[in-house]
């Protein structure tokens, strides 16, 4: 019998690593990072992320559970439309000679592959842990963000600035000189993303699995907030607020509510929140509160010259600012690239399939969650992108995904799931939990 244990936990520890290794990959060692030490495009393959995917999903491939069937228990679920994604694309990239080859194997690794692990399908104790995993993680990541970003801004130390002249991109240099924090995963967008994952999973291992202290909440929260101020995301805190609404302002969690709103105003009074207010005021007196994202949109639209196709669209050819600038949101992005139909395939896989399958599950916290990360990552085209973008947002909604299957029956989300513990490097997080 304790034989049998030990080995049950050895085998935590060993798919608790193959996790581990993916968010390793993805907050670790970010695109930017990679490709500005390496000096190569191909740095843009995130290895640790996908090693830690195939090595998680080997045992599947082992017993022989890759399925075509929506109703296979476990493994990898409808490849066939990945497959006949992949297929359409690449015979219509040979309709667009102007498309480098070594650019279509790059869309098709950042932009569709990842479809892989939106689809990967795992039982309730693995999918309990690694949310579990991915809530420290983010919060660990959060944090050293943070601490970079306020350091910063009150001791000078000029760590966003080294990380923009290291890294020469000019987007992140004007990042800097409009006082918005430049962190490690790069761009400012991306590290807003970052925090509202990390207060998502937070709150869902808080209502869902385990049910966290006063005190942690209030860190993250809190963190989650004031990196996203010094980002300078209006899109971030909008939707920071408006979740953070739908999920504590209720007599549960009163107590937590006035407790952020007492730091919060703390935080302004030290000018933690001044870049993001400025930014606000800017967007007003100039009547477009998306940086000049929608006003671009109606120029080229009124001008003529953005024309959309359904099959054949205008990858490889050279965009101008202002297109760069109306083609912003994703799906107008892969609309104009690859063809209307290419957009609507892409957005039914990542967005309305998984979406109608967690809102099937009636957990309301995980719909908020679920809402709140498709609006941000349609708000900019990071995941229209070659780097970690498409990746991250299917790792978190795969994580949501099979947490509506493990929470199956329990439609009431404050309704914790048992669960083992988390073994990370041999040491316990968590205990057991029992329906409550």
């Amino acid at each position: 019998m304790e034989g049998n244990k030990m080995r049950i936990k050895i085998s935590d520890i060993k798919s608790n690593a193959t996790f581990l290794l993916i968010c390793m990959g993805l907050f670790f060692t970010p695109g930017i990072m990679r490709t500005t030490i390496v000096k190569s495009q191909w740095a843009l393959i995130n290895v640790l992320s996908w090693l830690g995917y195939f090595l998680l999903v080997k045992r599947f491939i082992k017993k022989g559970k890759i399925s075509v069937s929506r109703h296979n228990k476990y493994g990898v679920l409808n490849p066939l439309w990945i497959i006949l994604i992949i297929v359409l694309f690449i015979f219509e990239s040979m309709l667009l000679p102007e498309f480098e080859t070594i650019s279509k194997i790059k869309y098709i690794y950042a932009t569709i592959l990842p479809c892989c692990v939106l689809y990967t399908k795992l039982p309730k104790d693995e999918i309990v842990r690694y949310t579990k995993i991915f809530s420290y993680v983010l919060t660990v990541a959060g944090t050293i963000v943070v601490m970079c970003g306020v350091l910063d801004m009150f001791i000078g130390v000029g760590i966003g600035n080294f990380i923009a002249t290291f890294t020469g991109v000019d987007s992140l240099i004007e990042s800097v000189r409009q006082g918005r924090m430049v962190s490690y995963f790069g761009h400012p967008l991306l590290t807003t993303e970052i925090l509202i994952l990390c207060f998502s999973f937070n709150s869902i291992v808080n209502y869902c699995i385990k049910k966290q202290s006063i005190a942690y909440t209030v860190y993250y929260s809190i963190i989650c907030v004031v990196g996203i101020g010094l980002c300078g995301s209006k899109t971030g805190i909008i939707l920071i607020t408006i979740e953070f609404i739908f999920m504590y302002v209720n007599r549960r969690g009163l107590r937590y509510f006035i407790l952020i709103v007492i730091v919060a105003y703390l935080a302004y009074s030290y000018g933690l929140l001044d870049t993001v207010i400025g930014r606000f005021i800017a967007g007003f007196e100039s009547g477009d509160l998306t940086t000049g994202r929608n006003t671009a949109l109606a120029l080229v639209l009124q001008s003529g010259y953005l024309k959309f196709n359904f099959f054949v669209g205008h990858a490889g050819t050279e965009l101008s600012e202002r297109m760069i600038a109306a083609l912003e949101y994703p799906p107008l992005r892969w609309a104009y690239l690859f063809g209307i139909w290419f957009a609507i395939m892409i957005c039914v896989v990542l967005f309305i399939i998984p979406f109608v399958k967690i809102i099937k599950s009636r957990n309301m916290k995980i719909i908020i969650v679920a809402i709140t990360l498709i609006f941000d990552v349609n708000s900019y085209n990071g995941i229209t992108t070659q780097s970690d973008h498409m990746l991250l947002f299917c790792v978190a909604m795969f994580l949501l995904m099979n947490l509506c299957d493990a929470l199956r029956g329990k439609e009431n989300e404050n309704m914790y799931i048992s669960s083992k513990p988390v073994y990370i490097g041999g040491h316990t997080k968590g205990s057991n939990y029992n329906i409550k």
